[in-house]
């Protein structure tokens, strides 16, 4: 069995989720990333992921507070 099959394997068998982006979210993704310029792409992409399957950040980053329809928890460390 070559690795990469194998990995394929692994990934398949594990208890991960896969998420598909739609247009619609991809294009959110982008529309953050414009309109909040320090929110870096990653992020960008966690809000998307967040808005989508209606559910609540847990940070300890500032970067989620200014962006609307977001839920989020701050945790102080």
């Amino acid at each position: 069995m070559k690795v990469a099959d194998y990995q394929i394997l692994l990934l398949r068998e594990s208890k991960n989720v896969l998420i598909e982006f739609d247009y619609d979210d991809i294009s959110y993704i982008g529309k953050l990333k414009s309109q909040y310029r320090k929110l870096s792409i990653v992020d960008s992409v966690v809000c998307s992921l967040s808005k989508k399957l209606n559910a609540k950040i847990i940070t300890t980053d500032d970067d989620f507070g200014n962006i609307r329809g977001i839920k989020y928890l701050k945790l102080e460390y």
